[in-house]
């Protein structure tokens, strides 16, 4: 379902898909605002019927329709420290009007510090992050949920950029299912891994990747779990300011306390290409292809799923 936005008026082009925003090009904005409107639609050959948990129901083709609001309001900043307020609102429609009890309403409001240093004489930065979120399926109360991270991150060259990430976050969800002992996914979740990225041909290709462990203490047996992720991306101008993005992610976890045995283990692969730029000064454009694999020693939790997706941005 739908992870914070570069400033926006002198955005030429940006992307959001392992771990940080990545823009191919930008210039100063004096303006201590930024806001955006994002409609959509795409085509979805299994639809998740979740908004937080890989959960489907055979093959549910449907048509989506969306739109989200989303901005940054910059509330202090000196030589060193920039503090703001971020949000985002988000509303999807299934065309299949038997999934209409899963059209998502999304609220998610934050806070954003970054602080400017050295570390070895090279330019760092330190960025805290603080987000709520609220959700709601068909109109009716699903999950709400708390995350906060850290992220420190230095440039050895001009080219080049590491860091290393750590999040804690807490999810409640309206519905604990039978047997909260099994099936509540209430839930606190830590994550810590290593990032890196590389520019090539004065920047105009890049590469990132990331690394990362993931911990699930979740109150009912059947969602606790543990494991390895791994992402990568590719993206390059193509044309002009018109850009493309290819990014693969791996996740590998097990759930070490599921009530039946064997005990359930899961596999993912999401692959995803993306053709994004702009149309005029504020209006851009994307369109996305992505395929995910869902594996598992269990065949219920087997998936399949493809999306293909149609976005245009308004930028204020």
């Amino acid at each position: 379902m739908g992870r914070e936005r570069a400033p926006g008026r002198g955005v030429v082009a940006c992307a959001i898909f392992l771990f940080a925003p990545l823009c191919i090009a930008q210039s100063p904005e004096p303006r201590p605002w930024n806001l955006s409107l994002r409609a959509f639609a795409s085509h979805d050959s299994n639809v998740v019927l979740a908004a937080d948990d890989n959960s489907f129901s055979g093959d549910s083709k449907s048509n989506v329709f969306g739109v989200g609001l989303s901005g940054d309001y910059r509330l202090y900043r000196d030589a060193q420290w920039t503090i703001g307020a971020t949000g985002s609102l988000q509303q999807t429609y299934n065309g299949d009007s038997s999934l209409r009890d899963f059209n998502l309403t999304s609220f998610a409001p934050g806070l954003v510090a970054r602080r400017a240093f050295r570390l070895n004489n090279r330019p760092a930065k330190l960025t805290l992050n603080y987000a709520a979120r609220r959700d709601w399926i068909g109109g009716s109360g699903f999950a709400s949920g708390h995350t906060a991270s850290v992220d420190v991150g230095v440039r050895p060259t001009r080219e080049t950029d590491i860091g290393v990430f750590s999040s804690v976050s807490s999810s409640n969800f309206d519905d604990e299912g039978p047997d909260p002992a099994l099936s509540s996914r209430d839930a606190v979740s830590y994550r810590s891994g290593v990032r890196g990225a590389v520019g090539f041909n004065r920047n105009r290709q890049s590469l990132q990747g990331s690394v990362s462990y993931v911990k699930n203490d979740a109150k009912g047996a059947n969602f606790v779990f543990e494991g390895p992720a791994a992402g990568v991306q590719f993206m390059s101008l193509v044309w002009g300011p018109w850009a493309v993005a290819a990014s693969a992610n791996y996740s590998k976890v097990d759930y070490t306390n599921f009530a039946v045995t064997p005990r359930r283990e899961s596999t993912t692969h999401d692959y995803r290409v993306v053709l994004f730029g702009p149309l005029s000064r504020k209006l851009s454009a994307d369109v996305s292809y992505s395929r995910s694999y869902y594996d598992s020693n269990q065949s219920a939790f087997e998936a399949r799923r493809n999306n293909i997706s149609v976005g245009l941005t308004y930028s204020y």
